[in-house]
């Protein structure tokens, strides 16, 4: 693999680290105003969605493991 093969690792490898991290960010802010929102009937089953995009990515055990391993890193 020549060096343009590692530069094109590395260019797709930061960018779904950076997309991971900015999803988690904006996410992870929302549902500090889960109480809030969810005050609103037609927001609560949007913020039932972005709680499980935080927690499990929208697959379940197995998104939990994938976010898990993100968080370790």
């Amino acid at each position: 693999m020549g060096t343009q093969g590692f530069f094109q690792i590395h260019l797709w490898v930061g960018a779904g680290v950076g997309f991971y991290i900015v999803l988690m960010s904006i996410t992870g802010s929302l549902i500090v105003y889960r109480n809030d929102l969810e005050k609103t009937p037609s927001l609560v089953s949007s913020v039932e969605w972005i709680v499980d995009l935080h927690e499990n990515l929208l697959f379940g055990t197995n998104g939990r493991f994938v976010n898990g391993i993100g968080a370790i890193g």
